[in-house]
């Protein structure tokens, strides 16, 4: 309890106590109305303590006590950095803190300032002498309370699962079961709360076949979508898509095997937050009665899909951190929606909300562009801007030096690793053959002898994968490099992530922006680079570059326009004479350019700033797919 004799003067004499009452609960779970209950309690001990006039001031929210970042704690320790405040006044030290340092902190904090601190339930006063013996105590015993909570939370879960319960989200072919359920035995032992529905059973099968006949996830899911069969209560999006088609058929409680603490979640001291880990050690439990499948259905299945993985996604990201990608992923955005562009198949970039797979379509931009168009018609301009500013042309060179050294020296320690992985395999298989010899009928040994074998052949692949890759131009000093500059821009951009940074640092801006002709119904992609201003103040410079090859007949239009604006005395017959064309050539050119003229446009294309009401590959897929919108606009770029 707080110090009773020693009163609470307020440091303005004629003034009244400015008072800071900390208060906060962890999680949604808990009533968010505990705050209001402890500041009352608080107010009734201070109204013990001090009789006269008081100015207080609540910091309190609903966030875990071991976060850093968290803005009524900030913002009250900034309050009382100013020294004004009187009193800090809280229930104990986990209303504002877990983490032991950060309580050591605020006490101290308080003490600079002048300010003193009272946690009621722990008895911590720092008016007291012997404040920091208290503080040390109570600190001692907040730091053992939460992995003694913490050791008695998992030993309760895990025997839980272990009856049948801690039940989660469930996946497609699986329903939750009500507690009178569950203790009737009649889907399973007695306590498990989760059932197989086996209606479901034939369209798992079915999908088992057809991945098994070499289908994709997506076509999957757009039979699911097409024959309106619902993914789950769990699926925000109400439609199926590739990636859930695939986990589904990868979860192995369709064999009947259920699974729990998957992931473990380690705490960061620094931050707070937690990182999610996969466990290699998770518990599981057998229950025949939830199996869709046999096991060695499932394993013949999954034996399908490993052989699909890798022809299906050579660009698989498995081990790659989410801000790499190679340019220009992670940097072109979507023109309409300002979403950033995702790669998809066949190393074309969408923007994210326009998947025809996901519902309710939160942008209506589907247009694709492949990368190595974007880098065909974007990397050159950029080479031509920064040669003109000496300063950025030099950084560029540097970094695209120490990209090559970089990826030189990766490469070669890769391999290495790989030839020494490779040497100590091939001994192991050396020496299981010769035990093999001694004892032929050894089923342990016969197992670890196709092991290895298969560890052989496949780090033999992936060295002469790498061994393939690294055979590739080399630039080995700076004067090779700026003769063949734009090869090396195209070679980086495509390979390696961190110039692909760099050049996200270059570039501002990318943006993908929609455009369609006028006699077609294509959709095609412009890229809109917004470049800085060249001088201080000035604004930015922004150009736009269409990413892909026009028809000739456009081309030869767009000929026909400056001819005629240049010689306004030549008919269009003596312009399509000059130019070379044949008569079919000049009426197609000719017809495109009264289109354009009919749209007030003198642009070959129109930039869509609507939905079009006619755009070729823009079919809407999935069940749950809004329709085509009923009108479009277009502004003549």
């Amino acid at each position: 309890m707080p110090q009773m004799n020693i009163p609470l003067t307020p440091k303005n004499p004629s003034g009244p106590l400015r008072v800071i009452m900390l208060g906060r609960v962890s999680t949604a779970h808990q009533n968010i109305e505990n705050i209001e209950a402890s500041y009352a309690s608080n107010a009734r001990v201070l109204s013990q303590m001090y009789p006269g006039e008081t100015e207080i001031r609540h910091f309190g929210e609903r966030g875990s006590g071991w976060k850093v970042n968290r803005v009524t704690i900030d913002e009250a320790e900034n309050e009382i950095k100013t020294g004004t405040w009187d009193l800090v006044l809280m229930e104990d030290l986990s209303r504002a803190w877990r983490n032991p340092q950060f309580q050591f902190r605020l006490a101290q904090l308080c003490v600079d300032h002048r300010t003193r601190m009272i946690c009621i339930g722990d008895g911590i006063d720092t008016a007291d002498p012997n404040w920091e013996t208290l503080l040390g105590a109570a600190v001692l015993r907040h730091s053992a309370t939460v992995p003694e909570t913490r050791r008695r939370v998992r030993r309760t879960a895990d025997y839980q699962f272990q009856l049948g319960g801690m039940v989660l989200k469930l996946r497609y072919g699986y329903r939750r079961l009500t507690a009178e359920e569950a203790a009737s035995g009649e889907f399973g032992p007695v306590g498990l709360l989760v059932a197989r529905m086996p209606e479901c059973t034939p369209i798992i099968l079915e999908m088992r076949q057809r991945v098994l006949r070499g289908e994709s996830y997506a076509s999957i899911a757009r039979w699911l979508n097409a024959a309106e069969i619902s993914p789950g209560p769990y699926v925000t999006g109400g439609v199926w898509n590739g990636p859930l088609v695939r986990d589904l058929l990868r979860d192995p409680i369709l064999n009947g095997l259920r699974r729990f603490r998957m992931l473990e979640y380690r705490l960061t001291y620094a931050t707070g937050e937690h990182k999610r880990e996969q466990n290699a050690n998770p518990q599981t439990a057998e229950c025949p009665e939830l199996a869709h499948m046999t096991q060695q259905e499932q394993e013949e299945l999954w034996e399908a899909m490993d052989r699909y993985s890798p022809r299906r996604t050579p660009y698989g990201r498995r081990g790659t951190r989410r801000s790499d990608s190679y340019w220009p992923g992670l940097h072109l955005h979507c023109g309409i929606c300002g979403e950033v562009c995702n790669y998809v198949l066949e190393q074309r970039l969408r923007c994210r909300h326009g998947n025809l797979c996901r519902g309710q379509n939160r942008c209506w931009n589907r247009v694709q562009v492949p990368a190595a168009m974007v880098r065909q018609f974007v990397l050159p301009q950029l080479l031509e801007r920064l040669q003109s500013d000496p300063v950025l042309y030099q950084r560029l060179l540097h970094e695209v030096e120490q990209t090559l050294q970089h990826s030189g020296r990766h490469s070669q320690q890769q391999q290495q690793r790989l030839r020494n992985r490779l040497r100590d395999a091939e001994r192991d298989l050396e020496g299981a053959t010769t035990a093999l010899i001694r004892l032929p009928e050894s089923e342990s040994l016969q197992n670890r002898q196709q092991e290895l074998e298969g560890q052989v052949r496949q780090l033999r692949q992936e060295l002469a994968q790498l061994e393939s890759a690294d055979e590739r131009p080399t630039w080995r000093t700076r004067d090779d490099i700026e003769r063949d500059l734009l090869a090396v821009l195209h070679h980086l951009a495509a390979t390696s992530y961190p110039f692909s940074r760099c050049l996200r640092g270059l570039i501002p801006r990318l943006e993908l922006v929609p455009v369609q002709a006028f006699d077609t119904s294509q959709v095609r992609a412009r890229i809109r680079i917004t470049w800085p201003a060249l001088a201080e103040g000035g604004a930015p410079d922004v150009c736009e570059i269409d990413a892909f090859t026009p028809p000739q007949h456009i081309r030869q239009a767009v000929q026909y326009q400056r001819l005629r604006q240049a010689e306004t005395q030549l008919t269009l017959l003596e312009i399509g004479q000059r130019l070379g064309l044949s008569k079919a050539e000049r009426s197609r050119a000719q017809r495109y350019l009264e289109l354009m003229e009919a749209a007030g446009s003198t642009a070959p294309y129109r930039e869509l700033t609507a939905p079009p009401t006619n755009a070729s590959r823009w079919r809407p897929q999935g069940r749950n797919s809004p329709p085509s919108p009923p009108e479009a606009t277009g502004d003549a770029a």
